[in-house]
């Protein structure tokens, strides 16, 4: 684990600011588009530019019955459906290059040429505004794909997400279903504490050394030759290996850059034990590694008989 980097942090926040203020600016700069007024606009001038262009040179040898090459122009309209946005295309080429209406028959003039695929391009620019059709909902990540990203995006193994409570489950067993990834504002501050910790964690300050704790537990029966002369207590129903049959030491990290070893904490003074008449309790000194670091069983405590456990 090593410290967060504050001189870092700030340039990538302001970075982050400028970007977000770059888009709110783009996009209050961008013209309002109308879906209903282009729609209106373009069935206008399809009637006055297209439409008689269409019946005068196309619609005799491209229409239901006569569809010949398998074209057909009199279902085109000023709608411009997205499965006929490459027919449009189409028949721009054929208007902008001369080869429609084919050599022989009577030809529309330059003008009228250059009409229909001013038409063409603008109506094609209006379709590619329209909103696409979304397939679902955004939702937020799982609790599974957030760990996911924060060890991709940070090369970081630890699992910061265990204080985040589980993906609830669809009636079709699925937790990645949209209506069960409900984001509260709790939730929401929960992941950005998580995406703050995990930041503290991935960026080095290179001007600090890293703090490095770094122990070693050993576990068999009997391999402690100086078990803990106290007997530990964690909670009810207390599940701890006996400590003769572990053991627990301090080693400093040899690492290939320069650190600091961090050693844990020993020394502890507890109100703990009974003093003469049961129901007085006194203070109780303790110096042991024990106190930081214990090994705990848990599940059964012991089937068909015997301990909870099996060194």
């Amino acid at each position: 684990m090593t410290a967060g980097n504050n001189h870092t942090r700030p340039r990538t926040v302001c970075a982050l600011a400028l970007c977000a203020a770059g888009i709110v600016w783009m996009t209050h700069e961008l013209p309002a588009q109308d879906p209903d007024a282009d729609a209106k606009a373009l069935r206008h001038s399809f009637d006055a530019v297209v439409k008689p262009f269409f019946q005068k040179n196309c619609v005799s040898c491209h229409n239901a019955d006569t569809a010949l090459a398998g074209v057909r122009v009199d279902q085109l309209d000023a709608g411009m459906e997205d499965r006929h946005l490459k027919h449009w295309e189409a028949v721009r080429h054929r208007v902008k290059d001369g080869s429609m209406p084919p050599k022989g028959l009577p030809q529309p003039s330059v003008a009228d040429r250059d009409n229909v695929v001013a038409w063409i391009n603008g109506a094609l620019d209006v379709a590619r505004r329209r909103p696409d059709p979304k397939n679902g909902m955004v939702r937020r990540l799982t609790v599974a794909q957030y760990r996911n990203t924060l060890r991709e995006l940070m090369l970081l193994d630890d699992d910061l997400t265990e204080t985040l409570p589980p993906d609830a489950v669809s009636r079709d067993g699925f937790v990645n279903n949209k209506d069960t990834l409900q984001l509260s504002p709790l939730l929401t501050e929960a992941y950005f504490e998580i995406a703050e910790e995990a930041l503290n964690r991935a960026i080095v300050d290179p001007k600090s050394k890293p703090r490095i704790q770094n122990f070693r537990m050993d576990l068999g029966t009997g391999v402690n030759p100086k078990p803990l002369p106290e007997q530990l207590i964690l909670g009810a129903n207390s599940l701890l290996l006996d400590n003769r049959d572990y053991t627990v030491t301090q080693l400093t990290a040899n690492k290939p850059f320069a650190s600091v070893p961090s050693f844990m904490r020993t020394k502890y003074r507890f109100i703990e034990g009974y003093q003469g008449n049961d129901t007085v309790r006194g203070w109780r000194e303790f110096d042991s590694i024990y106190h930081s670091v214990f090994a705990c069983m848990r599940g059964s405590r012991g089937y068909p008989k015997g301990l909870a456990y099996s060194s």
